[in-house]
């Protein structure tokens, strides 16, 4: 199963933030997308459920520092009009930014 993506402003804002720093981010991310997509317990991405007031969310890492905080939703696609899986992107940065 394909996971389709959907960008909350928030994230989109952060991940620009972190583009204007760092070269290699922009690399990393799409990696990290194109893999979360696919299979996203993969465990390059290191993906994990989160607990407490994150409880609802799931996290996995872009590289060593940077996270991408999500949650799994039903979306409706923009082309079909079906319901279809997606991965709701809620924010993206380091550890103590996203927890």
């Amino acid at each position: 199963m394909k996971y389709q993506l959907v960008k909350t402003s928030n994230f989109i804002r952060s991940a620009k933030k972190y583009a204007r720093n760092n070269s290699d981010f922009l690399i990393a991310l799409n990696e990290s997308l194109t893999l979360l997509t696919k299979d996203p317990s993969t465990s390059k991405l290191k993906t994990h459920k989160l607990k407490g007031e994150l409880k609802e969310f799931w996290s996995c890492s872009v590289d060593y520092n940077i996270r991408i905080l999500f949650q799994f939703v039903k979306a409706i696609d923009s082309v079909s009009g079906q319901p279809v899986e997606a991965i709701l992107l809620v924010d993206i940065g380091s550890h103590d930014e996203v927890y």
